[in-house]
């Protein structure tokens, strides 16, 4: 995502126009550390749950369908990952 869109995606899901201009004065020479920054921001008004629902629905509104997909296959593994892992370790304690 550029720039302009991640402001545009958090400035539509809620975070202000001061803190927006906050993050962008801490980190005017690195637009990279802007995005996540913002991005960090918007998710911690949001709460896992509900931005990544927003995250998917915008991302497909603006056609990044591609970016969408990404970050979902990144979950997906993610959450399979955590349940192999628990599933490991329930079978390890039940060995002790």
């Amino acid at each position: 995502m550029t720039l302009s869109q991640v402001k545009g995606f958090v400035r539509k899901n809620g975070v202000n126009e001061a803190k927006i201009d906050e993050i962008k004065n801490d980190n005017v020479q690195d637009t990279a550390e802007q995005k996540v920054q913002l991005l960090r921001n918007w998710h911690q008004l949001h709460g896992k749950k509900e931005a990544y629902d927003t995250l998917i629905k915008d991302l497909k509104k603006a056609n990044l369908c591609t970016l969408a997909e990404k970050i979902q296959t990144i979950i997906l593994k993610d959450i399979t990952s955590d349940s192999e892992n628990s599933n490991f370790r329930n079978e390890i304690q039940s060995l002790v």
